[in-house]
């Protein structure tokens, strides 16, 4: 029989085994258990989560996505790494930041992704308010493919959405459209002047 000693051990035995398997979880699981510790205080575990997430080299993307789908989470996020008195989480925090920021930069500038944008203006009214403010995100980077599709003549029935959409994408596409002012398309320069 074992005594109180013996079994005392196993436990923690057992406990410390099975926060450091823990660690190896996948990345949704990695970002949500740093956050959760984070928020209640233990930020031991807190910093081994986050070096875990840090050890995975993620995909930025898909922790963007993540980011996305919490965005209390995110709002949290960056308060600790501008409040947290611990300076190791904060600084752990901030390389989490990083890799978030270098996600939005990747899918700003995902042409799949502009291209989808552009098509999903001629659907619902929820989906072009959506649609063009993803294409303001991605700025500089969808007025080629904008102007692209305004050209193609196979699009006739996109031209009004994507025409009302060009004026909406703000001071970033002020630079794209003016060198675009060379086409030869007397429509689509049309447009350009009427947008900038």
């Amino acid at each position: 029989m074992l005594n109180k000693k013996t079994v005392t051990a196993i436990l923690v035995i057992g406990f410390f085994a099975a926060n450091s398997a823990g660690f190896a979880q996948n990345l949704a699981d990695n970002y949500n258990d740093f956050l959760h510790y984070t928020k209640i205080g233990h930020f031991d575990l807190a910093k081994g989560y986050a070096q875990a997430i840090l050890d995975s080299n993620p995909d930025p993307v898909e922790l963007l996505g993540l980011s996305d789908d919490n965005p209390k989470g995110y709002v949290f996020l960056l308060r600790v790494k501008t409040l947290a008195e611990d300076t190791e989480l904060a600084k752990l925090s901030g390389q989490i930041l990083d890799i978030i920021e270098k996600g939005k930069y990747i899918r700003r500038a995902d042409p799949k992704v502009i291209a989808e944008e552009i098509r999903r203006l001629t659907g619902t009214a929820r989906g072009k308010l959506v649609a063009v403010k993803r294409l303001a995100n991605a700025g500089e980077y969808a007025i080629p493919y904008m102007l692209d599709a305004m050209a193609d003549d196979l699009r006739k029935e996109e031209l009004p959405n994507i025409i009302w959409a060009l004026s909406r994408i703000g001071k970033d596409s002020v630079r794209p459209l003016t060198a675009a002012l060379r086409t030869a398309k007397m429509s689509v320069k049309a447009e350009i002047i009427r947008a900038l």
